[in-house]
């Protein structure tokens, strides 16, 4: 049974604020029961300003026992401005104290084959990331956000990897967003197999999209048209940390 938690913050700054003490906790609840913590970033400005939080307080975890991947890429090399795992790697990972994390990012040629990105980024999830009861690689957090057309990861309202069931990670053609670039993503087998979700979500244009997020969390996933509304943890719980122009009304 999903635990869903919508909590309303006054602006973008305390998003961020609070998404690094949930990274935090998350970490710190692993290492007290004596396991490595796994965790999947995301991208997006959310998700920077709270980097640039857990960089400036390295202290506050043990880094050399996190692992570190990223929900969804676009497939571009880490050195192109619009490759997340590059993002992370300068916001997050040049910081005296992070850089003993264990980083498993996407790195690609800009002419190297999506699928192959996505089955070889699945194996290492598979081989890295401790399995539920399911078999499945099950993450302690993973971060997501969500856009304005209301996709999460690269899951995008209409594309095939929305309604994928095997494969845990699998390429995806650009949505409507810009930039149009092929993308690798998590897919909702993977990601429902987390202990925590983390959707950050920020900004007035997201309002309509996040109410009907919130709409539609007592229907079935498969009868909603809503990406987002599909992020669903089998036994764990899903965070909205939503600031009051996401919120609206």
């Amino acid at each position: 049974m999903t635990e869903h938690v919508i909590e309303v913050l006054d602006d973008a700054a305390a998003v961020a604020l609070r998404g690094k003490d949930i990274f935090v906790e998350v970490v710190q609840a692993a290492h007290a029961n004596a396991r490595d913590a796994h965790i999947a970033l995301a991208g997006g400005s959310s998700p920077k300003a709270l980097y640039r939080l857990l960089a400036a307080q390295p202290d506050a975890v043990d880094w050399a026992r996190v692992h570190l991947f990223v929900s969804d890429d676009r497939v571009v090399p880490m050195s192109d401005d619009r490759s997340n795992s590059g993002m992370v790697r300068q916001e997050l990972l040049s910081a005296d104290g992070t850089q003993k994390a264990h980083w498993h990012p996407v790195d690609a040629d800009e002419d190297a084959d999506p699928d192959r990105i996505a089955r070889e980024y699945e194996e290492l999830i598979r081989r890295e990331v401790p399995h539920d009861d399911a078999g499945l690689p099950s993450f302690d957090l993973i971060m997501l956000g969500m856009g304005s057309d209301r996709h999460t990861a690269s899951l995008f309202p209409g594309k095939p990897a929305l309604d994928e069931e095997d494969r845990l990670v699998v390429s995806s053609p650009p949505g409507v967003l810009p930039p149009p670039v092929d993308r690798v993503t998590f897919t909702f087998p993977l990601i429902n197999s987390a202990r925590t979700v983390l959707a950050l979500t920020t900004g007035a244009d997201k309002a309509d999209a996040f109410a009907d997020v919130r709409d539609q969390l007592e229907q079935e996933p498969s009868q909603t048209h809503v990406p987002a509304a599909r992020v669903r943890p089998r036994s764990g719980k899903v965070i909205w940390v939503v600031d009051r122009p996401a919120a609206g009304a």
